[in-house]
């Protein structure tokens, strides 16, 4: 089992996945593959591996002790990572009812299909506005 130095302990939990991950010379596809294989269900991807390790989400305790099996580490180690994470990560919903200053959220854009009719319908609306450029070029 690879032990944690004492560095570590005050680590959250996305350093210390991408510190064991790569300890172990694995990419995050092979983390992943790692993890179903041991799990035995095809669930975990490597955009879930990449999730753990920007700490947008802390995997749940059966995951935890998944990962401290394939990582050859203790569980006792990540779950102390994880906890850390989530005194220090700022949780979803208040960033979501807005306790906190953000910036605005980016404006909406059209969908692309309704460009497109906008498009078709300015194209239709120059060639009918312009006179014979289309009907009488014809002649020329």
């Amino acid at each position: 089992m690879l032990s944690p130095n004492r560095s570590t302990h005050s680590t959250p939990l996305g350093p210390t996945l991408t510190q064991l991950r790569r300890a172990h010379g694995w990419s995050q596809p092979e983390l992943a593959e790692q993890l179903c294989i041991a799990a035995g269900l095809p669930t975990v991807t490597r955009n879930e591996i990449s999730r753990w390790e920007r700490q947008q989400r802390i995997p749940g305790s059966f995951w935890l002790g998944l990962l401290a099996a394939v990582l050859e580490t203790s569980l006792d180690h990540l779950k102390a990572a994880a906890a850390i994470t989530r005194r220090t990560v700022e949780p979803i919903s208040q960033v979501r009812q807005g306790n906190k200053t953000h910036p605005p959220p980016l404006p909406r854009w059209t969908p692309r299909s309704s460009r497109r009719c906008f498009r078709r319908t300015c194209w239709r609306s120059r060639a009918s506005t312009s006179p014979g450029d289309r009907s009488t070029d014809s002649t020329a």
